[in-house]
């Protein structure tokens, strides 16, 4: 996921564009982090949150937006 987005970021930047940068699946407390450091600004967390079977995780990840200050 992540050299996905730092090609993206670089796309971007090329083409002297502004635009957020989204990464919609895959998002967890483990990839978090990286993901947000990439230049990633929006992230969609669906199963993560919705699925019920981990609701700490959830609470954890929210959590961690909310510190990383991209929580939307």
């Amino acid at each position: 996921m992540v050299p996905r987005v730092w090609e993206a970021k670089k796309l971007l930047q090329d083409e002297g564009a502004v635009a957020d940068l989204e990464v919609d699946g895959g998002i967890r407390p483990s990839t978090l982090d990286r993901t947000v450091a990439a230049g990633v600004n929006t992230v969609v967390a669906g199963s993560a949150i919705f699925d019920g079977v981990d609701a700490p995780a959830a609470r954890a990840l929210r959590a961690r937006l909310d510190e990383l200050g991209s929580g939307r």
